[in-house]
């Protein structure tokens, strides 16, 4: 029994670290961009759960950039960038000499670099995609249950 409360345990631990939630650019109204919340698991070909990664850096806005203002691409204005990306590709934003303030960093909403209390966000879910973790997780679970009353 004591055994069996220590899986328990193990398994609730497990299922909440199914995915990773950074702060991004996502589409808004009129074609804009805005900084909302994006995950993991609804963002499918980014990153598997354990090469994901949360960056930020500051970059120049240069003409043709789509999230930059015409009046920052003519000012050449520095701005943040957030994103979800793959662990391989935020390293590489830190070697690459274009951007500064460069963060990678593991954990939920960690790369808020940059950001005022007054910016907008929005969270990005869905409906139509379910979680094949907390499926596996909601599995377990059953079968745990059912090892409690026949055992």
């Amino acid at each position: 029994m004591f055994l069996l409360l220590h899986l328990i345990v193990l398994i609730a631990a497990i299922q909440d670290v199914s995915s990773l939630q950074c702060y991004g650019y996502i589409s808004g109204a009129n074609n804009t961009m805005i900084v909302g919340i994006q995950d993991s698991t609804v963002m499918t070909g980014v990153c598997t759960n354990s090469s994901c990664a949360c960056a930020s850096y500051i970059f120049q806005c240069t003409t043709g950039y789509p999230l930059c203002s015409t009046q920052q691409q003519q000012n050449q204005a520095m701005i943040w960038y957030y994103a979800l990306t793959t662990n391989t590709t935020c390293e590489g934003f830190a070697l690459n000499g274009t951007y500064m303030n460069v963060t990678c960093c593991y954990t939920n909403l960690c790369n808020n670099q940059g950001m005022s209390a007054t910016s907008t966000m929005i969270s990005m879910f869905t409906t139509t995609t379910p979680n094949s973790t907390s499926l596996l997780s909601f599995s377990i679970w059953i079968i745990f249950l059912a090892l409690c009353f026949f055992v």
